[in-house]
């Protein structure tokens, strides 16, 4: 067993000392003078006679019982208690995986240090778990050394943006268990902690100034750039800026900035060049400092549009050309997906691999009755559909293998996607005719959606600009031998699923030396940019108490402290009484 101190703020009583110290230096001790008669007072007794008023030492029984009272009062301020030497807890550590935590990184390592320190000897042993908010991202650290805790904290860098960490504290408390602890670790104290965890903060205000997206495209057969220079402050600031190509730069620039303001910057992309990087001169959180981009070259989609209807033909080749990138008829002798009206919702396609189906308008077929509803599904996200309106019929369907339904009639799909070994097809089993689906913008927007899936999933060369972290999905060509993420080797086989870079920066993927992607990813979370509200906060202590009290008993020796503090208190009584 060894002994913990459970309440610190005890070592306040030594202050007493001092003060006893300071008292009996400042006593002065009147000696009786016996004298025989009246006539040997010196006359004008009444006038006072200075001294020395500070004594600077003088022994005293009192005195030593009074400091001896003062450091059993200081003793049971503390609370002593011992830890078992059997004793085991467990501790959860959850990094907040905002970007912002890089400005604080010092900070975090020395609260890190303080506290796992202190909270190390609330037990005998000690089980860490070292997570971030992430819930995507593995295990940091699971075992009972501290300094190699400490120093994968060390290396460990935040990816996200604004996010909701509530999950993985969900999951971290289940994986300690309702006698562990979690402690969240971040740069911005919640306006409202969990009860159930404890929080330690290790931010402070920042002023900061940083790049906000940026939008690439042509305008007037020229090739442009347009971005946002953003002042996260409340007093204007003048800040340098330029650009880095092919490792030159231009002549910096001073953009000044307003109080909580913006700038927009804008230039073309000189003749030739397909990247270069916007940059900023640093300040205290430089991850918004640098803005790299590339041309856009998107994969272009041929489309073939096939009714019986003209002004509906018409209609659908301006829904898909608004897409961007997509062209109707054949590109190099392909045609990559058929839009068309057909009775046979269930047809597969020939040489197109690529489907959107709707059912042409007939008699025969009734409307089922119920409301509409929507499946929760990655195309659906965000999307209305209750103002959806079908007045002619709607076939009965039974979706079958590889078919997943995105918006029902009823008991009736309305809408859904079909997987097939030729491709994917979007089906919308409802006449458009007779359907006020062309005027909604969940219909736009779902179409949008469903051509970007294609392009991920076809094989060739693109570039584009993304944000930090996002999710990649890269068509692999068949029978690779040598697959290169920015020139390491990387496995995969039909489609390589990535993460744009989380740092900014370039990202290149080459399959058998022929580029298939070439991208830059950016910082545009405007919200994380924002530091003026981190701050540093702790409440770990209500914890810690929980702890000692979990894995410690009370000092037995308590009640005799007590007695021999009411002892000495009688004892100094006593000899002050008598000294009078």
């Amino acid at each position: 067993m060894h002994l913990i101190l459970s309440n610190p703020p005890g070592w306040w009583g030594l202050l007493m000392l001092p003060a006893l110290v300071l008292i009996h230096c400042l006593h002065r001790n009147r000696q009786p003078l016996i004298i025989s008669t009246l006539f040997l007072v010196q006359r004008g007794s009444n006038e006072r006679h200075g001294g020395r008023k500070f004594v600077f030492w003088r022994h005293s029984v009192t005195f030593w019982l009074q400091v001896l009272a003062a450091l059993l009062i200081t003793w049971l301020l503390l609370q002593p208690r011992w830890i078992g030497e059997q004793t085991r807890q467990r501790i959860a550590l959850v990094l907040d995986s905002s970007l912002s935590m890089d400005a604080f990184r010092p900070e975090l390592l020395e609260a890190l240090r303080e506290q796992t320190q202190t909270l190390s000897g609330t037990a005998a042993q000690t089980d860490w778990l070292l997570m971030e908010s992430d819930p995507r991202a593995p295990v940091l650290y699971r075992g009972e050394d501290r300094q190699e805790l400490l120093r994968l904290a060390s290396e460990w860098q935040p990816t996200l943006g604004v996010h909701d960490p509530s999950g993985a504290l969900a999951t971290v408390r289940a994986l300690v268990g309702p006698e562990g602890a979690v402690i969240f670790v971040t740069d911005h104290p919640p306006d409202a902690p969990d009860p159930k965890l404890a929080v330690l903060s290790a931010g402070r205000p920042l002023d900061n100034a940083g790049f906000a997206g940026v939008q690439v495209g042509m305008r007037n057969g020229e090739a442009l750039w347009r971005t946002l220079l953003k002042n996260y402050s409340d007093q204007p600031v003048e800040r340098r800026w330029w650009i880095e190509i092919n490792g030159e730069q231009t002549e910096p620039r001073l953009a000044a900035l307003p109080a909580n303001g913006h700038l927009e910057l804008a230039g073309a992309m000189p003749h030739g060049v397909k990247s270069l990087t916007l940059v900023l001169e640093d300040d205290a959180w430089p991850i918004d400092n640098r803005l790299p981009l590339v041309w856009p070259e998107p994969m272009r989609i041929a489309y073939l549009v096939q009714t019986g209807d003209p002004a509906q033909s018409t209609a659908l080749r301006a829904l898909f050309k608004s897409l961007g990138e997509t062209y109707h008829g054949t590109l190099e002798g392909r045609t990559d997906l058929l839009v068309a009206e057909s009775s046979d919702l269930n047809h597969l396609p020939g040489d197109i691999v690529h489907q959107v189906l709707f059912a042409p308008t007939t008699e025969t077929s009734t409307l089922p009755a119920g409301a509409i509803s929507v499946e929760d599904h990655p195309l659906n996200e965000g999307l209305n559909w209750n103002t959806l309106t079908v007045r002619g019929g709607v076939t009965p369907a039974q979706l079958g293998p590889g078919e997943t339904p995105l918006v029902w009639l009823g008991g009736t799909p309305l809408i859904w996607t079909r997987e097939h070994p030729q491709g994917r097809d979007l089906v919308f089993n409802f006449s458009l005719r007779d359907s006020n689906a062309l005027k909604l913008p969940a219909t736009v927007l779902l179409a949008g959606r469903f051509v970007e899936q294609l392009r991920d999933g076809k094989p060739g060369p693109r570039a584009d600009n993304f944000e930090l972290g996002q999710a990649l999905s890269v068509s692999l060509p068949a029978d690779i031998r040598d697959l290169r993420v920015n020139g390491e080797p990387a496995q995969a086989s039909g489609h390589l699923r990535l993460n744009a870079p989380t740092r900014p920066g370039s990202l290149e993927v080459t399959a058998d030396d022929t580029l298939l992607l070439r991208g830059a990813a950016h910082f545009a979370d405007i919200r994380e940019a924002d530091l003026r509200g981190a701050a540093a906060y702790s409440d770990i202590t209500d914890t810690e108490r929980r702890l000692i009290t979990m894995n410690s008993e009370a000092d037995a020796w308590q009640l005799w402290w007590v007695l021999l503090l009411t002892g000495v208190m009688l004892a100094g009584w006593h000899y002050a009484e008598r000294g009078r």
